[in-house]
């Protein structure tokens, strides 16, 4: 394997992988505009479009040799990325992304009313970069098609994800209705477990991905992003492994 992003990149049930330092993901000398689209590399129709490109706070910047997605989302207006086309929602999967943000830091990714968020499916589960934009909590979180009645967050301030550094998050997911369970990896490492209660209703049907914010319009991460993979199973311990050690010398 490794067709992707190094020779352990798993690509079994892989839906979509973006990588703006790949040229067929996006020229990164481009302007972020209404005319950007970052391609999905494995193919297919899944791409992302910008939400609001009129704010100029979506740039891609060179970060140890290789371009990243710089987002500020202090400085008023929307960035962040959504997908334009929806996937049908499965009960098991999966979701790797690499973050660049500080906790607590002068104009940095916290100091702000609303929670931090790094991506996921649109309003129903993101990795949680940041409760209240006041907490160094970090982890991920799962709404219901209930909305918020029986969510649940995997988090926890000692998960060292935040400190200004460059760390792979990764989440996965498996068990559906009334029983599912959600790990949290940092570096490939698993942080926690935490698992849903039995009123929890797993979000059934289609649903948009978005890419450094919780619903587009809110939550908008502030930070450096890149390697948004989506996986359609729940992938294992060395699975995860595997994938942080393949990537891990582009960002470290």
């Amino acid at each position: 394997m490794g067709t992707f992003g190094g020779p352990n990149i798993i690509e079994d049930g892989l839906v979509a992988y973006f990588d703006v330092s790949n040229p067929k993901c996006v020229d990164a000398t481009q302007t972020i505009d209404s005319n950007t689209r970052l391609n999905n590399l494995i193919g297919g129709t899944m791409q992302m479009k910008p939400y609001d490109t009129t704010n100029g706070n979506m740039t891609f910047v060179l970060d140890n040799g290789s371009y990243a997605y710089n987002q500020d989302g202090l400085n008023g207006g929307e960035p962040g990325w959504e997908s334009t086309s929806n996937p049908t929602r499965v009960d098991d999967y999966t979701f790797i992304c690499w973050f660049k943000y500080n906790y607590g830091s002068p104009g940095g990714s916290v100091q702000r009313a609303e929670n931090i968020y790094g991506g996921g499916f649109n309003s129903q589960t993101s990795f949680y970069l940041s409760p209240g934009g006041y907490s160094p909590q970090h982890g991920v979180l799962r709404y219901s098609d209930a909305g918020s009645a029986n969510s649940y967050s995997v988090t926890n301030s000692n998960n060292g994800g935040n400190d200004g550094n460059w760390h792979m998050f990764a989440s996965t997911d498996t068990g559906g209705d009334g029983n599912q369970t959600t790990k949290f990896y940092v570096d490939g490492v698993l942080k926690q477990t935490g698992t849903s209660n039995a009123s929890h209703d797993t979000p059934d049907g289609s649903s948009q991905m978005v890419w450094g914010s919780w619903s587009r319009s809110y939550g908008n991460m502030n930070g450096r992003t890149n390697c948004y993979m989506y996986y359609e199973r729940t992938l294992s311990d060395i699975e995860i492994l595997n994938t942080y050690n393949a990537l891990k010398s582009r960002f470290q």
